[in-house]
């Protein structure tokens, strides 16, 4: 499966905050899906992005929401 993937840059108040995020499409419905991980620096956004694709290859709960 397809994704993309892409670090953000965000100002909450005086704080900056950095987010990594993953985008793909789900198989099933088609919809674009997306998951994201807030991190306070660009290195630790990095790290997190690449957690996030080895979730996704690996097939883990990303998908799965919580109502």
């Amino acid at each position: 499966m397809d994704y993309t993937t892409a670090i953000s840059k965000r100002r909450r108040h005086q704080k900056v905050e950095y987010l990594a995020r993953l985008m793909y499409r789900d198989e099933e419905t088609g919809a674009r899906e997306e998951q994201s991980k807030s991190a306070p620096t660009i290195s630790e956004a990095k790290q997190r992005l690449r957690e996030l694709e080895e979730e996704f290859e690996l097939g883990g709960d990303l998908g799965q929401r919580i109502f």
